[in-house]
């Protein structure tokens, strides 16, 4: 593992991911009462993960997924996952968000998961999408279970007129306060 660049809890399952060294994202699972080790997988479609958020007693995590070889254009290659493990079997999780580039961070504002994202390198230059902010239909209170397209409200475009600098940004931290 390249390094644990995601970290998430629920119930007593805590989750740590990131890229591994072999290509795609390592999973480790803990139990949180007494820190024991429950599984590692690792899952070749996906590039990285940066973050992981509870909405609502759900778990979801951004991640980035390798286009297919050759990339097609405008193929999305970011994901929404929803974590459906148990602590049993605790790795286990369901796409239930699409994005046009890599998820890299979310947060939850008014009923909704918002998320930013980072231009798709993976794909190479002539498929690149571009980093935006994406929002989700309204969660449900017993979270999204199937996979949607999400609305982009925002892309770099829209403040960077410059192609070759917006192609190098990459969405940050999101945080929901007061309304804003």
């Amino acid at each position: 593992t390249l390094g644990l660049r995601a970290a998430g809890i629920l119930g007593n399952v805590a989750l740590l991911a990131g890229p591994s060294l072999q290509g795609g994202m390592n999973v480790f699972a803990f139990r949180v009462s007494d820190g024991q080790f429950l599984a590692y997988q690792r899952f070749a479609q996906y590039a990285n993960i940066r973050k992981m958020l509870v909405v609502n007693g759900v778990l979801y995590a951004g991640v980035g997924r390798y286009a297919s070889a050759p990339a097609q254009p405008g193929e999305k290659t970011g994901r929404v996952l929803r974590w459906t493990g148990t602590e049993a079997a605790p790795i286990s999780f369901s796409e239930v968000g699409v994005i046009d580039s890599m998820a890299s961070e979310l947060t939850e504002h008014e009923g909704r998961i918002f998320v930013s994202s980072w231009p798709d390198v993976e794909s190479g230059p002539t498929s690149q999408q571009e980093a935006g902010l994406y929002m989700s239909p309204p969660v449900p209170v017993s979270g999204l279970n199937s996979s949607t397209e999400w609305t982009r409200v925002w892309k770099v475009s829209d403040y960077e007129p410059d192609p070759v600098t917006a192609a190098t940004y990459g969405g940050g931290a999101l945080a929901s306060f007061g309304g804003y």
